[in-house]
């Protein structure tokens, strides 16, 4: 199989978990989740370019957050995206005949699926750079599984319940597309250390939810998400209580309909009236906490890759 001339670029975009809750553990120590997840028009990026030999390399403004073993091309890499790029290769048995580079936008640890956003974006990437014929979802799922629990929605790239430990994926469209403000207050959130904290404050997990056949209109669908929650947001602010300190200074911005910690934290969420409030809070954000990472965005409008 031949490769592409000219270099390709895919994005990574931003997940976001509407809500998020635990339903159980299994005997390997892994979750149960059911979450509804969605993705933000902001995104990571990966460039692929024909090579004779692989190598890997990182951009951005979090280019910096990273160790060397984070940017080693290596088998022994610690980077989720090089392991993805490993993987693929034996997967589909080709040569790594190519040149990746990752452009980080997206803070670390935060919550939003960088790293297996990451992971899924160069399997995906990889797969039309060798011009392979794109497989079922299904027949990915032992690859894309073996990487991490979000890299298979994070590849499937749009909305969907995720049940299971992130194997159960039913896409959930049409969904509304909501005008949003992501902050983080630049503090790595280990969702290892959340989910101990988690299990030392809840004795119970949560019973799974039924979703309605559509959440196309806004209200219906804040309706539905009033009554949800994300399970690790208590125990996240345990562990980065600057994570309360987000949540009560965008409550405190108007127009928010809804706020909400996404994934093991510690991004928050906010859903707005319109484009003009999302905006106008960031700016009031931005101007009250100058070292937080915020940006306005929009839910459900991203292009797929």
């Amino acid at each position: 199989m031949a490769f592409l001339s000219s270099a390709l670029t895919v994005i990574a975009p931003a997940k976001v978990n509407l809500y998020l809750h635990v339903t159980g553990r299994r005997d390997d120590g892994y979750h149960l989740l059911d979450s509804l997840v969605v993705f933000a028009d902001i995104a990571d990026q990966i460039a692929l370019a024909p090579a004779s030999r692989f190598s890997f390399s990182i951009e951005g403004p979090y280019a910096v957050a990273f160790t060397a073993e984070d940017r080693d091309s290596g088998l022994l890499s610690r980077n989720l995206a090089v392991r993805a790029a490993y993987a693929c290769s034996r997967h589909f048995n080709h040569p790594l005949d190519c040149r990746i580079t990752l452009v980080k936008n997206l803070p670390l640890a935060s919550g939003l699926g960088g790293g297996s956003a990451d992971a899924a974006a160069v399997i995906w990437g990889l797969i039309r750079f060798w011009q392979i014929k794109a497989p079922p979802l299904s027949s990915l799922m032992p690859l894309l599984l073996s990487l991490g629990a979000d890299v298979p929605v994070c590849y499937l790239a749009q909305g969907a319940h995720v049940s299971g430990v992130g194997e159960i994926l039913c896409p959930y469209e049409p969904m509304p597309e909501w005008p949003a403000l992501l902050v983080n207050p630049r503090q790595i959130c280990p969702t290892p250390a959340v989910f101990r904290a988690y299990h030392d404050r809840v004795h119970e997990f949560s019973t799974p939810t039924i979703l309605p056949e559509t959440l196309e209109d806004r209200g219906e669908a804040l309706s539905f998400l009033e009554n949800r929650r994300n399970d690790l947001q208590g125990a996240a602010i345990d562990q980065i209580p600057a994570i309360g300190a987000v949540l009560s200074a965008m409550e405190q911005t108007s127009s928010l309909r809804l706020a909400r910690m996404s994934g093991s934290g510690a991004t928050v969420f906010g859903l707005y009236e319109n484009d003009e409030s999302a905006y106008g809070a960031a700016e009031q954000m931005q101007s009250r906490f100058p070292n937080w990472w915020v940006r306005p965005c929009r839910l459900n409008s991203v292009v797929r890759y």
